[in-house]
């Protein structure tokens, strides 16, 4: 008899045609299975789009891979017959189109993002769901992401400057902002209240994430809805937390994101898909019911997810969510419906600033829906567990920074030398036999992970030097001196160091540095912007002589490194163009921090009046 198993893949940022990642990643798969089993053919594979779509028609059937495979016999276990399926959930056509204003927007988000507000709370129902605790973002990551905000501002620089150049020699230009937007945009439109492009009607003036958990909801439940002996998920980067929020979403707002003819198959299932722990209707929901839904109407989670047996994130951006956007990624309360077999696995590799341990989900650290600490003795209740991390696997993916997150299933053929550990052998035996089992090929090659995160920094560091002398150096090669005199003088590095004790004493303020959820009074934020402009109008008086007389030996130096711009006044405009930009992150950060809504707790629900005392009846009557 012919076990079917379905594979539901989940893309993650970027401009993704329809089918790309599927057929990519599918393709590793199918290529370790053949290690593995004693056959195996490929029936189908779909065609990849060419281009993003301006809408993309979802068609399960068209877009899937089909593999037939025959395991191997072993004593005691006869060999078995495999149709495996994979289908892909695809949400690159929601992005926002990269128009003029949207890329303003993007810019904006990108350079300020190390000053973001934590957002804790929501005006929506949160009844079925809580956050789970720890893993909050911390100063020396925000810190990071202003480093991050350096590295792309001077990165675009200085791609936007070989473009001048491409044009004059007639070449093609790189359309870097384009494709900046594409990719990090993703993660802006993710995380937005709303929506200014052309969203669907039925998600008007919905968060544009709405209409991607739409996607994935529906290919949840067409999963739930095939005879599978069991499925799986397998998302990468943000796609995994497209994946988490489908997997999280609870039973009452489930049929809210169906439309019409998927929620009548629910209904006319026998898989027993209808009901749940709870039918009370929440009166604010996202998305907004449909007309044709009862009060009553909600999904079984446990009916739901009966057949799933595992979660593959890898680069899974769920950590950073958590850190920046908790409520975007919070736990189902309802959390044990998933069957004992169930596996969630994450994987990671310290060179990807994107990937990281999601220690806030793991099942040794996790916490219940009753904030109670999740141990080993839980693990299994009612014979069901939670959707908590089994397993946090730190792997090699490759070893250039940022690089590596597309290199996690990467697959190198027994004929050639490759590394000892393939992370795609591993996820191909989860597949064919159930059981994610790292064993020695895994743990034994878990890297050194200091070793890896320091190189991860050292080579962010090469690429900000690289991409600021280049800009430097194109600046002074495409402009006259004479325009560029004004970057040399010495007002500008005292400038950044006036921003930088900006920055600090908004620190001190608990707002923008230090993982505080508190919300800072719009008074005292208003303060600090002051006593920050009083700071930048001291370098002038203060600074100029302390900067010139302790670093202008090393201001020399930097001048006479920089040899390709042949000019003793190149060093110091390389100095003002850092300073400038140093400057320009802190300043955007602190307008963002002033003027951006915090989101701020809800007003404690008002206690219902207490039901009147029964009157009693008179003496002379009979109650």
């Amino acid at each position: 008899m012919t076990e079917r198993i379905g594979v539901l893949m989940v893309h993650g940022i970027g401009t993704n045609t329809p089918n790309q990642f599927l057929v990519d990643q599918t393709r590793k798969i199918v290529a370790a299975m053949s290690e593995e089993v004693e056959s195996i053919t490929v029936l189908s594979e779909p065609v990849v789009g060419k281009e993003v779509p301006d809408h993309y028609v979802v068609d399960y059937t068209n877009n899937m891979v089909k593999v037939e495979a025959k395991t191997k016999a072993e004593p005691g276990a006869p060999s078995r017959d495999l149709l495996i399926e994979f289908n892909e959930v695809y949400w690159a056509d929601l992005g926002e189109k990269p128009t003029l204003i949207n890329q303003i927007k993007f810019w904006f988000w990108a350079l300020s993002m190390w000053s973001v507000a934590a957002r804790d709370f929501t005006t929506l129902d949160t009844s079925g769901v809580y956050i789970p605790r720890g893993g909050g973002i911390r100063g020396w990551e925000r810190l990071l992401l202003a480093f991050y905000g350096i590295l792309f501002f001077l990165g675009a620089a200085t791609i936007g400057l070989l473009n001048v150049i491409a044009d004059r020699v007639k070449l093609p230009r790189v359309p870097i902002s384009d494709i900046l937007t594409a990719y990090l945009g993703d993660v802006m439109l993710y995380s937005q209240t709303a929506g200014d492009d052309d969203p669907e009607v039925q998600d008007f003036e919905l968060p544009p994430r709405v209409g991607i958990r739409r996607r994935m909801v529906d290919a949840i439940v067409e999963f739930a809805l095939r005879d599978y002996k069991a499925w799986y998920v397998v998302a990468h980067s943000q796609g995994t937390v497209v994946a988490y929020n489908g997997l999280m979403e609870t039973a009452k707002t489930l049929p809210n994101y169906l439309n019409r003819g998927r929620w009548d198959l629910v209904r006319s299932s026998p898989l027993g898909l209808l009901g749940g722990p709870d039918d009370k209707l929440p009166g604010l929901q996202m998305p907004r019911r449909p007309p044709w839904l009862g009060a009553q109407d909600c999904i079984d989670r446990r009916n739901l997810f009966a057949k799933l047996r595992g979660f593959l994130t890898y680069g899974s951006a769920i950590g950073k969510f958590r850190g920046i956007w908790p409520i975007i990624v919070p736990a189902n309360t309802d959390e044990h419906v998933f069957q004992r077999e169930f596996n969630w696995i994450n994987v990671y590799d310290w060179t990807d600033p994107v990937g990281g341990p999601l220690r806030a989900y793991n099942r040794e650290k996790g916490y219940d829906a009753n904030r109670t600490p999740l141990k080993d003795g839980d693990r299994v209740v009612k014979g069901h567990v939670a959707a908590k991390i089994d397993r946090n696997i730190s792997y090699k993916a490759g070893w250039v920074w940022l690089l590596s997150h597309l290199q996690y299933l990467n697959y190198y053929p027994r004929a050639y030398k490759r590394p000892k550990a393939l992370l795609v052998n591993k996820a191909a035996e989860w597949l064919l036999g159930g059981e994610f089992d790292p064993g020695e090929t895994l743990e034994k090659a878990k890297p050194n992970g200091v070793i890896r995160y320091a190189l991860a920094l050292a080579e962010a560091g090469i690429a900000t030097l690289v991409v600021w002398l280049a800009t430097a150096a194109l600046l002074w090669e495409l402009l006259d001196s004479k325009w560029l005199a004004w970057l040399e003088y010495a007002c500008w590095p005292s400038l950044a160091i006036s921003a930088l004790i900006v920055a600090i004493i908004a620190n001190g303020c608990g707002a923008l540095i230090g993982g505080t959820r508190r919300s800072v009074p719009r008074v005292v934020r208003w303060l600090v912007i002051l006593i920050g402009c009083a700071a930048i109008a001291a370098p002038s008086f203060l600074l100029i002589p302390w900067v010139s007389g302790n670093i202008a030996g090393w201001w020399k130096a930097a001048g006479s490194t920089i040899g390709l711009l042949n000019h003793p006044g190149a060093g110091n405009m390389a100095i003002g163009l850092m300073s400038l930009t140093v400057t320009l992150i802190v300043a955007l950060g602190g307008i963002r921090w002033l003027f951006q809504p915090i989101p701020a707790a809800p007003a404690p629900a008002e206690p219902a009046p207490a039901a009147p005392a029964p009157v009693p009846p008179p003496k002379d009557e009979k109650p």
